[in-house]
């Protein structure tokens, strides 16, 4: 999973760009891929590796660090690696890191961790969640869901459990098909919501909130057709210089489902960005300025809101178009072009030193 598949998926050739995945550690020794990382690892701190990228780099290639399983939070696996390079003296103006993050292209983020390296936005989740997930699709298949939400939560962060927890308060949680499966830290909840996994998952146990491998693509439609709408719970909350367009956003996409997002601040906008269409001509959607102690509670209210009119001839419209153009290959293109390409420049160069 990463650029060069996505790449390749939509048509585009990686002409003149040097993709270089496994940075970031994500193996343990339990997993099937353990041996094939590690030794992916070691070869891209090699020496003679290291050359390599030199040479291809006189030769005006440009080298590209995937790092889009993420948005560009600060991480050791990153640093270490960009810290060799700077050892062997690359040349860090043909070097480009690139994350999840949307906001990376319109801030035009220019450094990461105190190294002088541009950063850029791929929208890796935009592309991989269609190729991966279209073979588990089946047709929705209720008009009278029993349900008002769905939310589901493999990894429980404190923006998910907030969400949760209004949800709870107010008496939804019994209108809701939720799964909270496993608490990244355990400061972040107060245990007033209970762990929960639906009838139909895949497999059950804590282990699959750690395997992205066989569970992060994959999705129960039957759970979408007993709900009318999918309250996504996106993976940042408090990151205000994060926007993380991941699987959760696309799914109700692909199934035709209305959605609000718990998300950063301004996740719509960004969505939008995409070509997307949200609900702000049905329901109120300021949620999506609104501040990080408030907006998880506006998101309850626009999820409430839109449950009342998720039938709509205005809301079908909507799911239709977005559904539409989420398999619009060319579109993906497109998108990849602008956002990702374009910033593909050299202008200014860059030192290979901490700042």
């Amino acid at each position: 999973m990463g650029i060069l598949e996505d790449l390749r998926w939509i048509g585009i050739p990686p002409n003149n760009l040097f993709i270089i995945s496994g940075i970031i550690d994500f193996s343990r020794p339990s997993d099937h891929w353990y041996k094939e990382f590690q030794k992916n690892k070691s070869l891209i701190r090699s020496s003679k590796y290291i050359n390599n990228l030199k040479q291809l780099i006189l030769q005006g290639t440009k080298i590209i660090l995937d790092c889009t399983m993420e948005g560009s939070l600060i991480k050791d696996d990153i640093r270490e690696y960009i810290g060799i390079l700077t050892k062997h003296r690359v040349d860090f103006n043909s070097i480009f890191l690139a994350f999840n993050n949307s906001y990376l292209s319109s801030n035009n983020i220019t450094s990461y961790s105190g190294y002088n390296i541009k950063c850029v936005y791929f929208p890796h989740f935009f592309i991989s969640t269609l190729f991966e997930f279209e073979k588990h699709i089946k047709p929705i298949s209720s008009d009278t869901p029993s349900y008002d939400f769905l939310c589901l939560n493999r990894r429980m962060r404190i923006g998910k459990y907030l969400l949760l927890k209004e949800l709870k308060e107010r008496d939804l949680l019994e209108k809701t098909l939720y799964t909270y499966v496993k608490t990244l830290v355990e400061s972040d909840v107060d245990g007033s919501v209970s762990k929960n996994q639906l009838e139909g998952d895949k497999e059950y146990g804590e282990h699959i909130s750690e395997d992205d491998e066989n569970f992060l693509y994959w999705l129960n439609t039957d759970w979408y057709s007993d709900t009318k709408v999918d309250i996504v719970n996106e993976t940042y909350y408090l990151e205000d210089d994060q926007c993380h367009l991941t699987e959760k956003i696309f799914k109700p996409m692909m199934l035709e489902k209305p959605f609000v997002v718990n998300g950063t601040k301004g996740y719509l906008k960004e969505l939008k960005r995409l070509g997307f269409k949200t609900f702000s001509d049905v329901i109120d959607e300021s949620y999506d300025d609104a501040s990080n102690e408030i907006r998880y509670k506006l998101v309850v209210d626009a999820a409430i809101e839109l449950a009342g009119k998720y039938n709509t001839n205005k809301v079908k419209q909507i799911c239709k178009y977005n559904k539409k153009l989420f398999f619009n290959i060319s579109h993906k293109k497109d998108i990849v072009k602008k956002l990702f390409i374009s910033q593909l420049k050299t202008d200014g160069l860059l030192q290979p030193k901490q700042i």
